[in-house]
């Protein structure tokens, strides 16, 4: 079993809240979590994912 959120924001605060609450899912169900974020600005998405050590496709 697998979770997939989808996302769709243009703010940098609420991206990087998804990004946390993703990972705090996973944690504590113990299920793989796929997260996409849609953004008209992909450039915002660039240095959460380099932080937080993520693919960014």
């Amino acid at each position: 079993m697998n979770i997939n959120i989808i996302a769709h924001t243009d703010s940098f605060r609420d991206a990087y809240l998804f990004i946390k609450g993703t990972k705090k899912l996973e944690k504590a169900a113990g299920i793989p979590c796929t997260l996409t974020i849609m953004a008209n600005t992909p450039d915002m998405i660039k240095p959460i994912a380099k932080t937080e050590g993520l693919k960014n496709d």
